[in-house]
């Protein structure tokens, strides 16, 4: 995937900075966090640590209603893959979709899996 332009990067790390900030500023965590929360939480960054999901996610994040197609040529992966992946991301409630026309529209709906990629755009 070509590198975007200065100004396109730039406008995604400012937009996931401010994401990030608000989240945590926002975020009622309890110290220390609960048995059902931290679980939560972990398995999450259990699926974030697949280097090809984190892209997938990261995709979505910056483009919101991506399709499978759209997908698949931003992070260079077959769309059979990109399918797979949004299977585990599906049952795990990190993205959701919408049917627009005949097309499905992928984003990401967990807040915890927002801020983790807002923090790892935040860190390039």
């Amino acid at each position: 995937m070509p590198a975007a332009p200065l100004g396109d990067r730039a406008a995604a790390w400012s937009r996931a900075t401010i994401e990030l900030v608000t989240i945590l500023t926002e975020a009622e965590t309890e110290f220390p966090l609960s048995e059902s929360a931290a679980s939560k939480r972990a398995a999450v960054l259990t699926l974030l640590g697949n280097p090809a999901r984190l892209r997938l996610v990261t995709a979505m994040y910056l483009s919101p209603y991506s399709t499978v197609t759209q997908l698949s040529e931003d992070i260079g992966l077959s769309q059979n893959r990109v399918s797979s992946l949004l299977g585990s991301l599906r049952r795990a409630r990190i993205v959701e979709y919408e049917m627009i026309g005949r097309s499905v529209h992928y984003r990401v709906s967990d807040e915890f899996a927002r801020a983790v990629v807002a923090a790892t755009l935040a860190d390039d």
